[in-house]
């Protein structure tokens, strides 16, 4: 994940992660957060999908390492997942970040993995940010997963009352593992998101909207993949879940499943979490983040 530094300073590390905008640089810096993630098995001659494993649940331990040079640019990068997955980047050793303006994608040199990561920057955030990511490309085999990492709000410091709306994106990873015998099997995707928080009774409306293809950015021409869902969490419990199924249409079934997340900043300015859904032929796992 990209996301980088503030104003100019000495090198440092900040432990633990505060905000985006305090970051100086050159630094190295480490973002803790939480994580979940699917096995899949490919047939490479056909380059499609065969299989997919149960999903990990959203599980705290995930952790993004990122170093920074002096103009605040990305030189490496280690995702962890909570489960032990891991993907470096390294532009000493060729790997690459590839600033898509609202997203980063960083690749290995090795071309097997990557990480699409939402560019904090670019939306306003400074607490959240979140990441995807697939290892394994056209080894037979790998996982999808996806992160959301940041400075999480203490649970006792969560608003009581009032409701707030939280604007900002996901992305994921789509899946089709019954979609004919050819051609590619996956698509990566990018939505809208919207979560509207009832702090006195706990609940979070949660909607992805304008579903399309990452790579067709002026076109929502996945909305069969729209998501809705409500979400609660107990008092004084900085953990958020609840069903959210999509939409279904002509390209594919209705999917359902969980979304999950948690509150970022001082007093709960940002939120982020993942979500995972599934039908017998198909998988959707990804990310969200905003802001009020």
């Amino acid at each position: 994940m990209a996301g980088g530094g503030g104003g100019a300073g000495s090198s440092a590390t900040l432990a633990p992660f505060v905000k985006f905008s305090s970051i100086a640089v050159p630094s190295t810096i480490q973002i803790n957060g939480s994580s979940q993630q699917v096995d899949y098995t490919y047939d490479t001659s056909t380059n499609r999908v065969t299989s997919l494993s149960a999903v990990t649940p959203f599980t705290s331990g995930a952790s993004y390492l990122g170093t920074y040079d002096a103009n605040g640019d990305t030189t490496k990068a280690v995702l962890t997942s909570a489960t032990g997955t891991s993907i470096t980047v390294d532009t000493a050793n060729g790997g690459q970040f590839i600033d898509t303006g609202n997203f980063t994608w960083s690749q290995p040199v090795n071309n097997q993995s990557f990480v699409l990561s939402a560019n904090p920057q670019s939306y306003g955030w400074d607490y959240q940010t979140f990441g995807v990511w697939a290892t394994g490309e056209g080894t037979g085999s790998g996982t999808v997963g996806a992160a959301s990492i940041g400075a999480e709000t203490a649970g006792s410091a969560i608003p009581v009352s009032g409701i707030a709306t939280f604007k900002g994106v996901s992305g994921g990873q789509y899946v089709d593992i019954t979609g004919g015998s050819t051609g590619p099997s996956s698509t990566i995707t990018r939505s809208d998101m919207t979560a509207t928080a009832d702090f006195g009774a706990r609940t979070i409306a949660f909607a992805t909207t304008n579903t399309g293809n990452f790579f067709s950015p002026t076109s929502a021409n996945m909305p069969d993949l729209d998501m809705s869902g409500t979400l609660s969490y107990s008092a004084g419990v900085n953990k958020f879940m609840g069903a959210v199924s999509t939409v279904g249409g002509a390209s594919n079934a209705a999917m359902s499943g969980n979304a999950t997340g948690k509150f970022y900043g001082p007093t709960a300015q940002e939120i982020g979490g993942t979500f995972a859904v599934s039908n017998s032929g198909a998988g959707y796992l990804g990310a969200f983040g905003g802001k009020r």
